[in-house]
């Protein structure tokens, strides 16, 4: 039921999960928010299907 909305977020740009939340709900009007119990098994079941590809970002340390 996700793949496609998902599909059609990151054709546009990259974007993580929360993102990818945020987004599909804001298309919604704010009437629906996608629970992160099926955004993230969504999305892992897209990158082993070959659908997307995910990075992973190190975060800044202070110095």
């Amino acid at each position: 039921m996700l793949e496609l909305p998902i599909l059609g977020l990151l054709k546009e740009e990259p974007m993580h999960g929360y993102q990818i939340s945020r987004e599909l709900g804001d298309a919604l009007g704010g009437s629906w928010r996608v629970s992160y119990g099926s955004l993230y098994p969504t999305l892992r079941r897209l990158e082993r299907a070959g659908a997307i590809v995910s990075t992973v970002q190190a975060l800044a340390t202070r110095a």
